[in-house]
């Protein structure tokens, strides 16, 4: 009586296909899991990078507002302007600057510098009282700060916020958001000790 041989070797198709089956399962997770982890990474450069972007530009602001005499009550506004030091009404603002700087004295037949700074980043515009306000100064002028590609992509809004002991003040807050270049909103608060509690007053540009 014959018996018949039994299979001992290779795979059957049914386990063949569980097995490429199990193994597209496996690729897959393990797919997901690097994509998971790229994202993370990605999103965690991005925000180490507007963090490092924010605390230049507060800490720029900051720098610039040490030894402030005076200083005019932002009441929230995006710029806020302040006397310095060496007597010049300083502002410093993200909304764009725009305009000509006038020439020098020494330079009286010059028609001035004209400047053109964008919107979405920070900026300063050295000013001259005058009695009816500041004017841009021919001495000083206007400063960009920083290129564009200091931003990598992103535009910058300042929010200010002054906190006063009476007529005087003694601590600016900062809000920084930085935005576009396809990703989420990035916002940074920072407090600017005035240290020497400038005192507040109405500071205006020229009436034309």
């Amino acid at each position: 009586m014959r018996t018949g041989r039994k299979h001992t070797g290779g795979m059957t198709l049914v386990e063949m296909l569980a097995s490429l089956g199990l193994l597209a399962l496996l690729m897959l997770s393990a797919v997901t899991l690097l994509l998971s982890f790229f994202n993370a990474f990605s999103h965690l450069r991005q925000l180490q990078s507007d963090q490092t972007i924010a605390d230049t530009l507060a800490e720029k602001t900051a720098s610039q507002l040490r030894g402030a005499t005076v200083i005019a009550d932002p009441a929230g506004g995006e710029s806020v302007a302040f006397v310095n030091r060496d007597g010049y009404v300083v502002l410093i603002s993200t909304g764009g600057f725009s305009g000509t700087v006038p020439p020098a004295k020494a330079d009286s037949g010059g028609t001035g510098t004209a400047y053109d700074f964008p919107a979405g980043r920070a900026a300063q515009l050295y000013c001259t009282n005058s009695s009816d306000g500041y004017r841009p100064a021919a001495a000083r002028g206007f400063d960009g700060w920083f290129g564009t590609e200091f931003y990598m992509g992103r535009t910058v809004h300042f929010a200010f916020s002054l906190q006063r002991s009476g007529s005087a003040a003694n601590c600016l807050t900062l809000a920084i958001t930085l935005s576009g270049g396809g990703r989420a909103e990035y916002v940074s608060t920072h407090s600017i000790d005035l240290s020497n509690t400038p005192q507040i007053v109405s500071l205006a540009p020229a009436q034309e």
